[in-house]
């Protein structure tokens, strides 16, 4: 028997100074927007304080454009996005890339090295073969497995100049694991440029943040609705990646969709891993790298990173954090 669930991973709080479950009232010298909006797959949630109706509406209209653009260069999904015509184009080996292409990829290859080939995102490949994108997700044979895997890995990838990407013919990008951190901090620059300083960009649990009190819980991995521990995040970004937003189970065990790049299978070493930086690529990315190494290596991965923080929950359920993620804890 086969279930299969998609869920996110943070449970967001609103709150402010005064203000806890609906009970602050603001005159419109001190509003508060929200707004939702379905894109790159998952719900979307912003909120803008402090600006009339008219200004946050407007900025926040200008934000999710912004998801949209990004979704239409990254998106495996669109047949007409750039990486998909990348990913298809088998008659050659080097593309001319723009700034913004190379300028992600070439932070991917930052992380890729850091996380020893945990974080990779060009195993397309591979993950294309588990279906996690259909209704109907799937083990693939062992023999198709070796295939994707011959054809998939961060070695095949070159960055030459700043405008030329040279890969091996058949090797295809997967952008799942950093574009909607991405995403959230382009949007977030949309808005700063707006003169808008006191937000929150919720992009299904990759969470940004600019102004203060703002408060997010990190869903347990295991207990649907209960969260684990509260973060108080004041201009910095949060991502949570776990094992529970997309799975499937067969003879009772757990498939989800967070890839080893070395074996081609779900890696088995954590429940979920949420990870604290400035920036939210950089917490996306990390997040599912240091998830695919598992607590030892991961933390000490943390541990060696004066940029991030984190908390990783193990296979077993147990619960670590670095040590200075404590910080961010609310109460």
């Amino acid at each position: 028997m086969k279930n299969f669930l998609i869920a996110g991973g943070i449970f967001l709080f609103f709150f402010v100074a005064g203000f806890f479950l609906g009970s602050y009232k603001y005159d419109s010298a001190d509003s508060t927007v929200k707004r939702e909006r379905i894109t790159m797959g998952t719900l979307v949630e912003i909120i803008v304080r402090g600006k009339s109706d008219e200004t946050a509406n407007n900025a926040i209209n200008k934000a999710f454009a912004e998801f949209e653009r990004i979704n239409n260069v990254f998106s495996t999904y669109n047949d007409t996005s750039i990486i998909s015509i990348i990913n298809k184009d088998g008659s050659k080996t080097d593309f001319n890339i723009d700034s913004e292409m190379f300028c992600i990829l070439s932070k991917c290859n930052d992380i890729t090295k850091a996380t020893n080939g945990a974080f990779d995102i060009a195993t397309g490949n591979i993950i294309n073969l588990w279906n996690f994108g259909s209704e109907n997700p799937t083990v693939p044979e062992d023999s198709i497995l070796s295939l994707g895997l011959s054809n998939s890995g961060w070695e095949n990838i070159e960055l030459k100049t700043d405008s030329i990407l040279i890969k091996k013919k058949n090797v295809s990008f997967n952008f799942g694991a950093i574009v909607k951190g991405y995403a959230v901090d382009c949007a977030a620059k949309v808005l700063s440029d707006l003169g808008i300083t006191d937000y929150l960009i919720n992009a299904g649990g990759e969470i940004k943040t600019s102004g203060s009190n703002w408060k997010v819980g990190i869903q347990h991995p295991r207990k649907t609705n209960e969260i684990v521990k509260t973060l108080m995040i004041d201009n910095i970004s949060v991502a949570t990646s776990g094992d529970y937003e997309q799975y499937f189970e067969i003879n009772g065990k757990r498939y989800h969709h967070i890839i080893d790049p070395a074996n081609g299978f779900p890696a088995n070493g954590c429940q979920s891993v949420t990870i604290i930086a400035k920036d939210d690529l950089t917490a996306d990315a990390f997040a599912t790298g240091i998830f695919v190494l598992g607590k030892d290596e991961g933390m000490k991965l943390i541990e060696s990173n004066s940029s991030i923080e984190g908390m990783i929950i193990n296979n077993s359920g147990e619960v670590f954090t670095s040590s200075g993620f404590n910080k961010y804890v609310w109460r």
